[in-house]
């Protein structure tokens, strides 16, 4: 199921999994080492001699630059061309022997057949989900999603190529992604925020000085007591009118952070370290804490915003954010209930019926005994006896 409502992510992260030393590897077999050699070569007066050193040094040339620039494959239109065609076309040959449509048709079905037409179900599943509550995806949303898709992976890989390489056609790619866009829409129609959701955020900037390694325990002392006094005199500058921001950008050790001002942009608990995370909230907006010592250094934190005051476009940035978390939570319990729930007849791999679940046990029949009858009493037992007999 993630399959299909993360293949967007997945094939990001495909994109990644390019050889950096196989791209780099290739970059120098497009540059012609050989034509500086060349030049001298067909200088000499023996021009007979020069014609033949030229001819060699052209053709290794030539072999080389031609994987590094190839001419682009349309894998649509060809797999488009053999749908079309008859049974016996040629779809491959291996050493003169030929491989047809229906052989390649034939294995597809034997060997894939079960794991596709689930796929099939599963997209038919979500699409119905989506036409019960009125909800249509465009092809600009489509569009959309593969632009940020393409817009996220590294410039020196081609898109085409990294669905290729993982055996994703444009169709099939396309299918699972305009699946993947109903169910999100899906989810998120049944997921209400509250304003205890926003609630959950601050927005914070911090100031980093590091604690420097030591090659022992004095050195490190000594180390965290000059960060300890760094920072101290950095806080002491604020409170002497320096602007929390420039300060920042002038002795922030963070360099992810300082030159925007430090700002860690909005996050919620569970985002920073512990130590961190205990100061930020319980600050008020506008306030700096003390020192705070975490396991990278010492921080000023400076809250300049909490999540119950954010603007409506801030509020937007942070629904975005919640929708995610919520719909990443929600999802596989969503999409389960949808199967339980639906009547699927798969002739080609249908499910074994479940088996009856076990009867409990009858219940255990406890007598209860009565409870013996006291002893009499010592006095009881005098009273009870006869009296004698006198004579």
């Amino acid at each position: 199921m993630h399959r299909i409502l993360r293949i967007v992510s997945s094939a990001v992260a495909a994109a990644f999994l390019f050889s950096a030393v196989a791209i780099a590897a290739e970059k120098p077999a497009a540059t012609p080492a050989a034509k500086p050699a060349a030049k001298p070569a067909a200088k000499p007066a023996a021009k007979p001699a020069a014609k033949p050193e030229a001819k060699p040094a052209a053709k290794p040339e030539a072999k080389p630059a031609t994987p590094a620039k190839p001419g682009k494959v349309d894998r649509a239109a060809l797999l488009a061309k053999y749908k079309a065609a008859a049974p016996t076309a040629v779809v491959a040959t291996v050493n003169g022997v030929k491989i047809t449509k229906q052989q390649l048709m034939d294995a597809l079905w034997d060997w894939q057949a079960p794991s596709v037409l689930d796929e099939v179900i599963q997209q038919e599943l979500i699409k119905q989900a989506a036409e019960k509550k009125g909800i249509k995806i465009t092809q600009a949303e489509i569009d959309a999603r593969i632009a940020e898709t393409k817009k996220r992976m590294p410039p020196d890989q081609d898109f085409d190529e990294v669905l290729a390489r993982y055996g994703i056609t444009k169709a099939n790619f396309h299918a699972r992604t305009k699946s993947g866009l109903m169910a999100e829409k899906v989810v998120k129609a049944d997921i209400k925020l509250t304003d205890a959701d926003f609630a959950q955020f601050i927005r914070a900037s911090h100031i980093l000085v590091r604690i420097q390694p030591g090659k022992d325990e004095a050195e490190r002392t000594a180390n965290e007591n000059a960060a300890k006094e760094k920072i101290d005199k950095i806080l002491a500058e604020i409170k002497g009118g320096l602007k929390f921001e420039e300060a920042a950008k002038k002795y922030s050790e963070d360099d992810a952070t300082k030159e925007k001002g430090g700002d860690l942009d909005w996050f919620k608990r569970g985002r920073m370290a512990p130590e961190f995370e205990k100061a930020a909230f319980e600050l008020k907006a506008g306030e700096i804490s003390e020192p705070v010592k975490t396991f990278y250094g010492y921080h000023l934190i400076l809250v300049t915003k909490l999540g119950k005051d954010a603007s409506p476009a801030e509020k937007a940035e942070l629904k975005e954010q919640l929708m995610r978390e919520q719909m990443g939570a929600k999802m596989p319990a969503w999409f389960q209930n949808l199967r339980t729930n639906a009547k699927i007849e798969n002739m080609i791999n249908p499910e074994l019926p479940k088996p009856p679940a076990p009867k409990p046990p009858p219940p255990q029949k406890i007598e209860v005994k009565p409870a013996p009858a006291p002893a009499p009493k010592a006095e009881e037992k005098n009273e009870s006896k006869p009296e004698e007999k006198k004579e």
